[in-house]
C-alpha cells in the first residue's frame, strides 16, 4: 500500500498480494524482505498501480484486508484505489505509432462515496473519459443557454450536473462571462466539495448545489439564476402562488420560500447552509422535491433542479415565467383556480398516467 499526493487531494492505493517463499536464499539484504505475487497478475497490477498514480515507497502488511483499508480511507476522507483479483484495465489497440490512444480512462479501482450515501459497489466506479466528456458538454451547453433564456444578468447564474456513480459533479466557474465560457473552464468536484479537475475557482454557489445533491438522490442537475420576477418574490419572502394551469403544468403547488438564514448560518458555511434551508423547507422529502422542483431562498433568489442539467434549467425558466405571470395576475386581482383543474394539468404531464408530449420523439 502507499499514499499518493494527487495535488488537490490524497489517494490511498493498495494491492492484494500472496506472499510466497523465495525461490533462492536472500541472505545479504539489509532490510525486511518478502517475495509475493500481486493480484490479479503482474501486468494488470502494474498498469493499475501506475494508472492510479501510486507512490514508489510502499508498506507491506499481511494483517489487513480490504475492509480495513476502506475504514482507513474513510477516517481522513481520502480516495481508495484497491487492486485485487477482480481488477481489470481497459486496453485500446495500439495505433500506427505503436502507442495506445488515451480516449478512455483505465478502469481499475478508484472508490468515491456516492452522493446519495449508498454503499460503494464492489470495485468502485471509475468514470470513463467519454462519460465525463458527455456530462461536461451537457453542463457547458446548459450554462451557455442561460443568456438566451433571458432571465438573468451578467454572470448571475450557474448550472451543474452530477454523475452519482462516480461521485462527482460539474459546475460553472465563478465570474466567467458566458460568451467566454469553454469546456476546459468547468470545475469538477467530489461530493465532499474537493475540486478534482479545473484550474478556476468554482461558482460561489457550489456548496449549495452539493447540499441539494446530497439531500435529494433523484436529482441530476441544479440551476441558480437571479431571474428578476422570481427574485422579487424571494426578496418579499412570498411563495409564488398557483394562479393558473401554466403553473400547475410543472409545479404541484406554490413555489415555496425558505426562512431567512440566521447570523450563525451566514457566518460559517454560508453557501452550504443556503442549500440546507431549502432541504429543511422541503422536510428532506424527495417526493416533494420531485413534484415542486424549485424553491426561493429568502432575500436571495430561486434554485431549481431536475433529472439532469437540462431539466433544472428548464424549471428555472418556467419558475421565472410563472413568477412574472403571478405578479401581473395579482395586480389585476386574483382568484385561486379549483384544485381539480390544477391536479388535472399536473397529472397529464407527470406520473404513470401522463399523456402530454412525445418523450424521446425528437
Amino acid at each position: 500500500m502507499g499514499l499518493a499526493d494527487m495535488g488537490s487531494r490524497f489517494r490511498l492505493v493498495a494491492n492484494r498480494i500472496d506472499v510466497v517463499g523465495p525461490p533462492e536464499p536472500l541472505p545479504l539484504l539489509p532490510v525486511a524482505r518478502a517475495v509475493w505475487r500481486p493480484e490479479p497478475d503482474l501486468r494488470t497490477s502494474t498498469e493499475a498501480w501506475l494508472t492510479a498514480g501510486a507512490p514508489h515507497h510502499t508498506v507491506l502488511t499481511t494483517a489487513l484486508g480490504r475492509e480495513e483499508f476502506e475504514d482507513l480511507a474513510d477516517m481522513p476522507a481520502v480516495e481508495l484505489a484497491f487492486i485485487d483479483a477482480d481488477t481489470t484495465v481497459r486496453r485500446s489497440p495500439r495505433n500506427s505509432a505503436g502507442t495506445r490512444p488515451t480516449t478512455d480512462w483505465p478502469t481499475p479501482c478508484e472508490r468515491h462515496r456516492p452522493l446519495d450515501g449508498s454503499p460503494t459497489p464492489p470495485g468502485g466506479h471509475a468514470m470513463s473519459r467519454s462519460a465525463f466528456a458527455s456530462l461536461r458538454d451537457e453542463v457547458l451547453a446548459e450554462n451557455l443557454r442561460i443568456p438566451a433564456t433571458g432571465p438573468t444578468t451578467l454572470t448571475w447564474g450557474n448550472v451543474s450536473g452530477v454523475d452519482r456513480e462516480a461521485g462527482v459533479f460539474v459546475i460553472k466557474p465563478s465570474g466567467v462571462p458566458y460568451d467566454r465560457l469553454r469546456a476546459e473552464h468547468l470545475v469538477v468536484a467530489l461530493d465532499d466539495g474537493r475540486v478534482v479537475e479545473g484550474e478556476l475557482r468554482p461558482s460561489t454557489d457550489t456548496e449549495t448545489h452539493r447540499s441539494l445533491y446530497r439531500a435529494f438522490p433523484s436529482i441530476g442537475g441544479v440551476t441558480h439564476i437571479h431571474a428578476p420576477h422570481a427574485v422579487a418574490f424571494a426578496q418579499a419572502r412570498r411563495p409564488i402562488p398557483v394562479l393558473g394551469t401554466t403553473h400547475a403544468d410543472t409545479f404541484d403547488g406554490p413555489v415555496p420560500v425558505t426562512e431567512p438564514l440566521s447570523a450563525e448560518q451566514c457566518a460559517a458555511d454560508y453557501e452550504f447552509n443556503t442549500g440546507q434551508v431549502i432541504v429543511e423547507l422541503l422536510g428532506g422529502d424527495g417526493e416533494r422535491a420531485r413534484t415542486v422542483p424549485a424553491a426561493l431562498v429568502a432575500h436571495h433568489g430561486p434554485f431549481t433542479w431536475g433529472a439532469d442539467a437540462d431539466a433544472s434549467l428548464e424549471h428555472a425558466v418556467i419558475c421565472e415565467a410563472v413568477a412574472e405571470m403571478a405578479l401581473h395576475t395579482l395586480s389585476l386581482g386574483a382568484a385561486r383556480p379549483p384544485q381539480h383543474l390544477l391536479d388535472r394539468h399536473f397529472t397529464r404531464k407527470h406520473g404513470a398516467g401522463a399523456y402530454d408530449g412525445n418523450p424521446g420523439a425528437v
